[in-house]
């Protein structure tokens, strides 16, 4: 099976995975704020978002109970979930400590997030947050962020409770919780795990809403600016030479890898680049995903290139074909 030549290492492909999904994510989210206000986007993603939450309340407990927190109080592995879940989206967070009357600290003081919209904290750390707590424990629940860096005050603060009493009372500190310690490369893989969900979510709740040519509509554009975006970042960082059917099938296939799909180049020379797909992580999702918003992004990076080149495919397993084939060849 082929892979990029350009690939330096896995983990450099997951971390640009990771951040190709959450620019995906935040595009598709833009896209509907813009198009139906906050209000309404936040009501149509919601139920979506919290069962999402729900189950990350399930795994990361799990995950947590390997490594020594399994007989904590809830409200201790619940902050402990709280630090994993920050880690992973790289946030720096000041240490929680225990006090004679509950918690205090654990502010997040800097966030890949804090120069977007205020309302995408609704989503990542509210909603979630809320659901995350009630799976540990029906009784714990979370404050809503007082603070939000996204509002620009200087860090994030919110709380959590035990029915329905803060949990958060400053006091004179007992101990600090111990932080949560997890290899770089777990949390790398898991910020693309959740991160591609996140995507998937938002992909398909605007599907849901706005029909499959409705949501090509709204979100082609900003896909194709994404993938036009993208294209110019990897021929500087990759140090790419040229502007023919290579070149611009080498980026498209650097992108697909990055979110792990997996297959054969079948030709690959100046004036045509063809690429077989076996395995994918979008299968089983709406077909209006693959054949209209990732080939959005792809002609997108084509413009970028050269604009004499297009994006074509011609067989893809969401609609039921064995494989996906696409090629890059003058329009």
């Amino acid at each position: 099976m082929s892979v990029p030549k350009l690939i330096t290492s896995d983990r450099e492909l997951i971390d640009f995975g990771a951040q190709m999904l959450t620019a995906w994510w935040r595009l598709t989210m833009q896209a509907l704020f813009d198009t139906m206000g906050t209000a309404k986007a936040l009501e149509m993603i919601t139920p979506n978002i919290k069962a999402h939450g729900r189950a990350a309340g399930l795994i990361f407990p799990e995950q947590l109970g390997k490594m020594g927190y399994r007989d904590c109080p809830d409200y201790i592995k619940m902050n402990a979930v709280y630090q994993f879940y920050n880690l992973m989206c790289r946030r720096s967070f000041k240490d929680t400590e225990i006090t004679t009357k509950g918690l205090k600290g654990g502010e997040v003081t800097s966030c890949p997030f804090q120069n977007d919209i205020v309302d995408i904290c609704k989503i990542l750390c509210d909603m979630i947050g809320s659901e995350v707590a009630a799976a540990i424990n029906p009784d714990l629940g979370t404050v809503p962020m007082k603070l939000k860096l996204t509002a620009g005050d200087p860090c994030c603060s919110g709380g959590l409770t035990y029915k329905g009493k803060s949990l958060f009372e400053d006091g004179e500190t007992i101990a600090t919780v111990r932080r949560v310690r997890i290899p770089k490369e777990q949390l790398d893989y898991m910020l693309f795990a959740w991160m591609g969900e996140m995507w998937s979510i938002a992909s398909n709740s605007t599907v849901e809403f706005f029909g499959e040519e409705g949501a090509l509509e709204l979100l082609m554009p900003y896909m194709k600016q994404n993938g036009m975006a993208t294209a110019l970042q990897l021929k500087e960082r990759l140090k790419l030479e040229g502007s023919n059917a290579q070149t611009i099938g080498e980026i498209i296939d650097y992108c697909n890898a990055a979110v792990q799909q997996k297959g054969w180049i079948v030709l690959s020379s100046p004036n045509h680049f063809e690429k077989e797909i076996t395995e994918c992580p979008f299968y089983g999702m709406s077909h209006t995903i693959c054949s209209g918003l990732l080939a959005a992004r792809s002609n997108g990076i084509c413009n970028a290139i050269n604009p004499d080149y297009g994006f074509f495919s011609n067989q893809r397993m969401c609609k039921g074909d064995k494989v996906c084939n696409w090629v890059v060849k003058k329009r």
